[in-house]
C-alpha cells in the first residue's frame, strides 16, 4: 500500500473504534497500537489536561523504548513543559521537531528538551487534541530517525487527533451528567412527592423515587425503563371534556416538558392499574446540560403531590355551599316579599309608623344584600363544579352597558358616574354574543366595587372603546370595557392575587367593609368564559382601573336579531 492509503486505514480503524465503544482507555489502547503498527513510531502517547491547564496527565502509551524511567517522567507533566505549554493560548497548529538532537545540542535549548531526551527519539511530532473550542490534551507520536517530507504523518495524526479529541469530550460530557444525575437523584430520593426523569432521546423513565412507584402502585424496577406513552389509559380529552370537569393524565404533561416546555401547578390524574383514579398536583421542566456554550436537552422531570384527599374536602365543601345556598334562598325570598309587601303600603293607610316603615326598608335592602351573596355562592360551586354555563344570544352591549349604568346612579348620591364610548356614535348599536344577565353581573359588580373602596366619593367612569378593524365586519369586532375609581388603590404585589377566590386585599381585610373575596373570582370567570381577559391597574390611594377585553364575535348558531 501507498502512503495515501496507509493514512486512510489509520484514520478509518480509529474512526470505527470510536464509534464502536465509549471506553476511553480500550480506545486510547487500540489507536495506539494502530500508529505504532503503520507509522512504526519509538514512542506514542496521549496526555488530557487538567480544569486549569497546570498539568498533563498520561492517558496511554506505547512504547518501544526500554526505558522506565522516560515512562515515569511521562507520566505527569507540568503544563510549563515544553511544548505544552504553547497550547495554552488557543493554538491549534501541530509541532514537527524534526531532529531533536540538533535541538538538544543548542545550549539554550537543551534544557527545555530534557523531558524528551532517549537515544531512540530523534523526531517528534506533537498534536494538540481540540474538540471544537475545547482544547482536551495532547497526542505525541516520536519515530527513531529524524524526519524530512511529514505531510502525510501530520495530516494522518490530525485526523487521528480530531476523533480522539471527539471520544475526550464526549466522555467528559457523559461524567459531567453522571456527576449532576447522582446529584439529583439524591435529592429527589428524599423528597415526599413523586418524581420521576425521562430520557429525551427514549422517552422512556430513566429514574422514579419511591413516591412514584407508590402512587403509581407500580414497582420501582418495573417502572424504570417503561416508555412515558403506555400510562395513557384514557383519551386526552378536547376543550369540551375539559369543561366539563375531565383532567388530562399526568404524562400529557411529561410529554410537553420533553418538548421544552415548563409546566407549573397542573392538576393531573393517575389512572392505577387496578383502576382507582388519583388526582395529583403536576410541575414539569425540561432537564438540559450546558457544552460549548449551547444547552443540550437530555430529558425532563416531573413532580406530583397526591391531592385527592384535598379535592375530596373541598368537592364535600362545594357541595355543602350548594345545598346551604339552596336551603337559605327560600326563607330570604319570604322574608324580602313580606316586608316588600309591608313597606309598599302607604303610611297615612297603615297602622305602621316611621320607624316600623324605616326598619322594613333596611329589613329590605339587606334581604338584598344576602340573596347577592346566596347567589355569589352558588356561582362559585357552578364553577368549581364545571356548571357555570352561558346562555349566548346575540346583545347590543352599547345599549346593555348604558342601562347598567342607569339602574347604578340610584345605588349613591355620594358619586358621580358616567359613561364614556370611544369609537362609537351616541345612538350607534354595538352588536356582540355573550350572555347578558353574566355581564350585567359582571359590569354591576365592578361598579359597586367602585363605589365601595371609594367611600370619600369622587368621579366613577365606565368606558367602552370598540377596536377598529380593516373591514369593520362584525364578526372580528372587539370591546374594551374599563370601571375607573378614585378611591383606596391596591398594593402592586396584590394586583393579580384579587381575582383569587376569597382574597381580599390588605386595604380591604383591615377596613370595615364587608365582603368575603367571592365577586371578582366569580368575574374573572364569567369573563375568561367569554373568550376575553380582565386585570386591573392600581396603585395604593391612587384609585384603581379594571379592564375588561370582550370579543363580539358572532356564533353561526345563532340567528335572532339584536335584543334589548
Amino acid at each position: 500500500m501507498n502512503h495515501a492509503q496507509i493514512s486512510q486505514q489509520i484514520i478509518d480503524s480509529v474512526a470505527q473504534s470510536v464509534r464502536e465503544s465509549s471506553d476511553i482507555p480500550a480506545i486510547i489502547g487500540k489507536t495506539l497500537d494502530i500508529i505504532h503498527t503503520h507509522l512504526h513510531t519509538s514512542l506514542t502517547c496521549f496526555h488530557v489536561v487538567d480544569d486549569t491547564w497546570q498539568s498533563y496527565r498520561l492517558l496511554g502509551i506505547h512504547s518501544i523504548c526500554d526505558d522506565d524511567v522516560l515512562a515515569q517522567r511521562l507520566r505527569i507533566l507540568s503544563g510549563q513543559v515544553f511544548p505544552f505549554f504553547e497550547w495554552q493560548h488557543h493554538q491549534h497548529q501541530p509541532l514537527v521537531i524534526a531532529d531533536v538532537q540538533a535541538e538538544m545540542c543548542i545550549e539554550e535549548h537543551r534544557e527545555k528538551w530534557q523531558c524528551w531526551a532517549h537515544e531512540q527519539i530523534q523526531s517528534i511530532i506533537f498534536i494538540p487534541l481540540w474538540f471544537g473550542n475545547c482544547y482536551e490534551g495532547m497526542l505525541t507520536a516520536a519515530f527513531d530517525t529524524t524526519l524530512s517530507q511529514e505531510t502525510i504523518r501530520v495530516s494522518t495524526l490530525l485526523a487521528v487527533g480530531t476523533y480522539i479529541a471527539a471520544a475526550l469530550a464526549q466522555a467528559r460530557l457523559s461524567l459531567t451528567v453522571q456527576s449532576e444525575q447522582t446529584s439529583l437523584y439524591t435529592i429527589l430520593d428524599q423528597l415526599p412527592e413523586g418524581a420521576l426523569i425521562a430520557d429525551s432521546v427514549t422517552g422512556s423513565i430513566r429514574y422514579a423515587n419511591e413516591t412514584a412507584a407508590s402512587l403509581l402502585q407500580i414497582p420501582l424496577v418495573q417502572l424504570i425503563g417503561l416508555p412515558v406513552h403506555q400510562f395513557t389509559r384514557q383519551h386526552i380529552p378536547d376543550a369540551q371534556n375539559m369543561d366539563q370537569g375531565t383532567l388530562p393524565p399526568w404524562n400529557f404533561f411529561l410529554i410537553q416538558a420533553l418538548s421544552g416546555e415548563i409546566i407549573s401547578s397542573k392538576e393531573a390524574t393517575i389512572v392505577t392499574p387496578n383502576g382507582q383514579k388519583i388526582v395529583v398536583l403536576i410541575s414539569c421542566a425540561p432537564i438540559s446540560i450546558k457544552h460549548d456554550k449551547q444547552q443540550i436537552l437530555t430529558g425532563a422531570i416531573i413532580l406530583f403531590q397526591d391531592i385527592t384527599k384535598t379535592k375530596n374536602v373541598e368537592q364535600h365543601k362545594n357541595e355543602f355551599l350548594s345545598i346551604a345556598s339552596h336551603e337559605l334562598r327560600t326563607p330570604i325570598t319570604i322574608i324580602q316579599g313580606f316586608a316588600d309587601l309591608l313597606a309598599q303600603m302607604p303610611l297615612e293607610t297603615s297602622s305602621l309608623n316611621e320607624l316600623t316603615q324605616s326598619a322594613l326598608m333596611h329589613i329590605v335592602d339587606q334581604s338584598e344584600y344576602l340573596t347577592r351573596l346566596i347567589d355569589a355562592m352558588l356561582d362559585i360551586t357552578r364553577v368549581e363544579q364545571q356548571q357555570l354555563h352561558l346562555n349566548l344570544a346575540m346583545y347590543d352591549l352599547h345599549r346593555l352597558l348604558i342601562q347598567v349604568v342607569d339602574s347604578q346612579l340610584m345605588t349613591t348620591n355620594r358619586h358621580q358616574l358616567h359613561l364614556t364610548v370611544e369609537g362609537l356614535q351616541e345612538q350607534e348599536s354595538l352588536p356582540g354574543v355573550f350572555d347578558k344577565e353574566r355581564i350585567i353581573q359582571v359590569i354591576s359588580n365592578l361598579i359597586n366595587n367602585a363605589i365601595k373602596y371609594s367611600p370619600d366619593g369622587g368621579t366613577i367612569e365606565v368606558g367602552l372603546r370598540v377596536a377598529p378593524t380593516g373591514d369593520r365586519s362584525e364578526k372580528h369586532r372587539e370591546a374594551w370595557i374599563w370601571v375607573k375609581d378614585q378611591g383606596m388603590g391596591i398594593a402592586p404585589d396584590e394586583c393579580l392575587r384579587i381575582f383569587e377566590r376569597f382574597y381580599r386585599a390588605r386595604v380591604a381585610s383591615n377596613s370595615s367593609l364587608s365582603g368575603f373575596g367571592i365577586g371578582l373570582y366569580v368575574t374573572k370567570e364569567i369573563i375568561n368564559r367569554h373568550g376575553g381577559r380582565i386585570w386591573v391597574e392600581s396603585s395604593l390611594h391612587e384609585g384603581s382601573t379594571f379592564y375588561i377585553h370582550l370579543p363580539l364575535f358572532s356564533s353561526p348558531q345563532i340567528t335572532t336579531g339584536v335584543a334589548d
